[in-house]
């Protein structure tokens, strides 16, 4: 029973990640794809668990040195550290997380932006990423205004930007999402 489940769980790796024609069970790849899931795991109850927060990298204007818009980068604090994208996001790219995370950067920027112009702030147009992996959501444009619009914010104050992290999607996807 065992071998065939690592023969399946390495065929099941050959075909969607490694992309290899022939791939074998060894202990470190048994390893990687169960410290994988653990991770799965793990990220889906860091959003449940408000884990994940944006910190906003400024984009300054570089003629005239003044601000002209801020990147919100997400964030973990998982285990008493931050753990930064490069560590969850390409797990995240493979089962699709990543497109629940996107939407609650959004949100969390969106109360953000509120707070601050509540403060009376001057707010930069701020940019959220989303992944690739969104654009098989046929109401993404309009999810993506709803959470921007229930948050009483001006429209002009978020921009998004579709990440080339994952180039599963053809260009005429991402044509029709703009």
């Amino acid at each position: 029973e065992d071998i065939l489940a690592n023969a399946f769980t390495a065929l099941l790796y050959a075909k969607t990640v490694s992309k290899k024609s022939v791939d074998y069970m060894t202990k470190e790849l048994k390893e990687k794809i169960d410290n994988e899931r653990l991770y799965s795991t793990m990220l889906l109850e860091g959003i449940v668990n408000h884990e994940f927060s944006p910190y906003y990298q400024p984009k300054v204007d570089i003629e005239n040195n003044v601000l002209c818009g801020a990147e919100a980068l997400a964030r973990w604090f998982h285990g008493g550290e931050i753990i930064t994208p490069g560590k969850f996001i390409p797990v995240m790219e493979k089962n699709d997380t990543v497109c629940a995370l996107d939407f609650y950067i959004l949100k969390s920027v969106c109360e953000d932006i509120k707070e601050w112009m509540e403060e009376g702030l001057d707010i930069p147009t701020i940019s959220v990423n989303f992944s690739r992996r969104n654009l098989v959501n046929k109401n993404l444009a309009k999810d993506i205004d709803t959470i921007v619009c229930n948050a009483g914010i001006p429209k002009d104050l978020i921009e998004i930007e579709i990440t080339e992290t994952n180039d599963e999607y053809p260009l005429g996807v991402l044509k029709e999402f703009v």
